[in-house]
């Protein structure tokens, strides 16, 4: 069985050294560190996890490298306003489906002065957005929904991500006293991990699948509701 011993207590440094001083020179100096203090752990953390994932939620894939589950640090500045080259946090992502960020998963980001958790899909496609909407206009599938997100707030200290629009579409019948749920174009919640110190300790998995496990309800829910 695969073990973990716990993120180095250097990686917040890190990570605090890269948001002062964003800039790939600052980088290339600090490479070692990078490697040492973020990418070698991480690639541990996500081998052991997804050694459990299936206790949580079966079919999920663990991609133990960078632009798998370990999101890369060099930020795509075509279309952004920030030109800061990198993220200064470790975004790991355990993901449904083909690739990640396109189907449903749980989330996991440690940054130098918190760690985020959270699950769900980000980007609907048009017909993905219609299942949805179509879903919520279903009491039983509604309050599914529901029970789902508030089970993750036991794991965040979040809700669902929105609302994304000030009104109901018109074509849409929604279930009574769910009528705020066809405000949302995606479905995530996400938040900080209670007790997000633990990852630095030596039960850092045992406490991350415990998160895991309550997000799973509404991975489920996104999984079997929405087309793939």
């Amino acid at each position: 069985m695969t073990t973990f011993d716990g993120f180095p207590r250097g990686l917040t440094g890190y990570l605090s050294g890269l948001a002062a001083n964003n800039a790939k020179d600052w980088f290339d100096a600090h490479r070692a560190d990078y490697d040492t203090l973020l990418v070698a752990p991480a690639k541990a953390f996500v081998e052991a996890v997804g050694a459990r994932l299936d206790e949580v939620a079966p079919g999920l894939t663990a991609k133990p490298s960078v632009n798998g589950s370990i999101r890369r640090l060099n930020r795509d500045l075509r279309f952004s306003a920030d030109k800061t080259p990198y993220s200064p946090r470790l975004h790991m992502i355990f993901w449904a489906g083909a690739k990640p960020n396109a189907g449903s998963g749980f989330h996991l980001v440690i940054a130098a002065d918190h760690v985020g958790i959270g699950a769900g899909q980000w980007q609907l496609t048009p017909a993905q957005l219609t299942a949805y909407r179509t879903a919520v206009c279903d009491r039983g599938k509604a309050k599914a929904l529901r029970d789902a997100v508030a089970a993750a707030r036991e794991a965040c200290v979040g809700d669902l991500d929105g609302p994304q629009l000030k009104r109901p579409p018109a074509a849409f019948d929604p279930a009574p006293g769910f009528e705020d749920l066809l405000l949302y174009k995606l479905v995530v919640v996400r938040g900080d991990m209670p007790d997000g110190d633990r990852l630095f300790g030596a039960d850092a998995v045992d406490h991350t699948i415990s998160c895991f496990a309550k997000l799973a309800p509404l991975h489920r829910w996104v999984v079997e509701t929405l087309p793939g």
